[in-house]
């Protein structure tokens, strides 16, 4: 991945959880969630941005890595 991908998908990221969270985050706090995604997450969070931007309203992204996490840590996908 490139450093302007790596750009874009942070700002994407960011804007995100910026519109679900509002002031409650700093930016310290956003690039802190982003360093925690696995890189394999990324890709997925590409795939829910698009669905997102197509106009699907599914779960919050940071309810959506928590329970990713959990089913990865249970051993699941």
């Amino acid at each position: 991945m490139t450093i302007t991908e790596q750009i874009e998908g942070f700002t994407e990221f960011a804007r995100r959880l910026a519109a679900q969270h509002g002031d409650q985050l700093t930016l310290d706090d956003i690039f802190r969630q982003w360093k925690e995604v696995d890189p394999a997450e990324i890709a997925v969070l590409r795939e829910r941005l698009a669905s997102y931007d197509a106009g699907e309203r599914g779960v919050p992204v940071d309810e959506f890595l928590a329970a990713r996490r959990a089913a990865r840590a249970e051993g699941g996908k």
